[in-house]
């Protein structure tokens, strides 16, 4: 009923989807590798590794969410550990971000992806 015509449009599907495929499995990789690297290492050094993993792949993140992700990959128990250290972070980031917000998410990081 297609002839040639649908039969490549099923073919040029069907490898975009393969590539799209590869794009996310590389991406998880690199996923795994940040978060191997950043586990239980300074909290500077995890802030250099996540700005450079975001540049990598073009993702603009927020200070707000680079600081955070970094206090809670190098010690997922950061913010139970240190109360006040985490208040105090949350409300200099409050303009970016609500404290409540800031603060249940440190309390129970969620990583959507």
């Amino acid at each position: 009923m297609f002839g040639r015509v649908g039969t490549g449009l099923l073919a040029r599907l069907a490898q975009m989807d393969h590539d799209e495929e590869a794009a996310v499995a590389q991406y998880n990789a690199a996923w795994a590798r940040l978060r191997t690297a950043t586990r239980g290492s300074d909290v500077l050094e995890a802030e250099r590794l996540i700005r450079r993993w975001a540049d990598e792949r073009g993702l603009r993140l927020a200070e707000v969410d680079v600081v955070l992700m970094a206090r809670v990959m190098s010690d997922v128990h950061w913010a139970r550990n240190h109360p006040l250290s985490a208040l105090a972070l949350v409300w200099k980031h409050r303009r970016s971000r609500p404290p409540h917000r800031s603060l249940l998410w440190l309390w129970r990081p969620r990583f959507a992806g």
